[in-house]
């Protein structure tokens, strides 16, 4: 959210991108799960707290509750 990737942020700087061209560099075994995965926190989780005007430590702490809480699906 804070660099305003569109992508699924990965540790050490790294991230997913939604972007199908910049995908094609991605590994096929990994890439259809990341795309999905991807697309789903960007959806569902990035643009909401862009449009809540999350600050970056709001949205880390969000990140981290987010994580570590068990859900069913």
């Amino acid at each position: 959210m804070q660099n305003n990737i569109k992508g699924l942020p990965l540790s050490g700087g790294t991230y997913f991108p939604r972007d199908k061209s910049e995908q094609d560099l991605i590994g096929s075994d990994l890439k259809p799960y990341l795309t999905q995965l991807a697309n789903w926190i960007y959806d569902e989780f990035t643009v909401p707290a862009k449009e809540m005007l999350l600050t970056p430590t709001e949205y880390a702490l969000l990140r981290l509750l987010v994580f570590f809480v068990p859900g069913l699906y």
